[in-house]
């Protein structure tokens, strides 16, 4: 995704070699390459477009930057899912975990043994919660 950031370093544009100093707003494109191999890179917005840099706005209508970035609905809502599903995964691990830990006082915690139950654990967890949901 195209966007203006803060430089994180003083360096220059490899194209028409303006430099630009750390924290200084600059134009980037991670997921364009120019002819050279890199990610467009410029603070200057003619120069950043020259190297196939992504159209953005260079500003908002208010003057200020635009931080607002827009993403598909489709993509807000996978993405609150996939998070979500990591939230309840943690939470089933650390259950299994604590659950081996009780039944299993004794068992060292960097051996096979101890994996291969809190991953049974970890299964009978995840079978019980996609059931009740």
């Amino acid at each position: 995704m195209a966007m203006r950031i803060s430089a994180n370093f003083h360096s220059k544009c490899i194209e028409c070699e303006e430099e630009w100093e750390k924290g200084e707003k600059i134009y980037w494109d991670p997921d364009t390459k120019n002819k050279k191999g890199k990610s467009p890179t410029c603070i200057t917005y003619h120069c950043y477009q020259a190297q196939g840099g992504a159209d953005i706005s260079e500003e908002s209508p208010s003057g200020k930057e635009d931080l607002t970035f827009v993403v598909p609905l489709e993509t807000a809502a996978f993405e609150y899912k996939v998070k979500t599903v990591e939230q309840i995964l943690d939470t089933l691990i650390s259950r299994a975990h604590k659950k081996t830990d009780e039944l299993y006082p004794n068992l060292d915690k960097k051996s096979n043994t101890y994996g291969m139950i809190r991953n049974a654990f970890i299964d009978h967890y995840i079978s019980i919660y996609t059931h009740v949901t």
